[in-house]
C-alpha cells in the first residue's frame, strides 16, 4: 500500500484490560503488540494503515480515552523520533508527524 503509515503507540500501563481496550478501539487499523517493551510499566503497540485511516483511528481513541477517569498516558511516536501525547494530538499534528516520517524514509 503506497499510502501506508506506521506509528508506535506507548501505553503507560501493563493492565491487560486497559491495553486490550486500546487494541479493540484501534481494530480498524493493523495493531501489533511488542512482547517486550523497553520500559516498565509500558505496553507498546505498532500501528499500520493508510494515513487517513490511522489518523481517524487515533482521534477516535483519544475521544474514548478522554471520557475515562482511569485512562493511561498514551504517547504516539513516529519513525523519525517525533512524539506527542495522544491527549494533545490533533488531526494537523498527526498529519504533520506522518508526513515528516515518510519524508525521512
Amino acid at each position: 500500500m503506497a499510502d501506508e503509515a506506521q506509528l508506535e503507540l506507548r501505553i503507560d500501563s501493563r493492565d491487560e484490560a486497559i491495553v486490550k481496550e486500546v487494541e479493540t478501539n484501534l481494530s480498524s487499523v493493523e495493531v501489533t503488540r511488542w512482547k517486550n517493551a523497553r520500559m516498565d510499566p509500558v505496553t507498546i503497540l505498532a500501528l499500520a494503515a493508510g494515513t487517513v485511516k490511522l489518523i481517524s483511528a487515533l482521534l477516535e481513541l483519544k475521544a474514548k480515552l478522554a471520557k475515562r477517569s482511569d485512562a493511561p498516558q498514551v504517547t504516539i511516536k513516529s519513525a523519525d523520533g517525533t512524539s506527542v501525547a495522544l491527549a494533545s494530538a490533533t488531526e494537523e499534528i498527526l498529519t504533520e508527524m506522518l508526513s515528516a516520517a515518510k519524508g525521512s524514509e
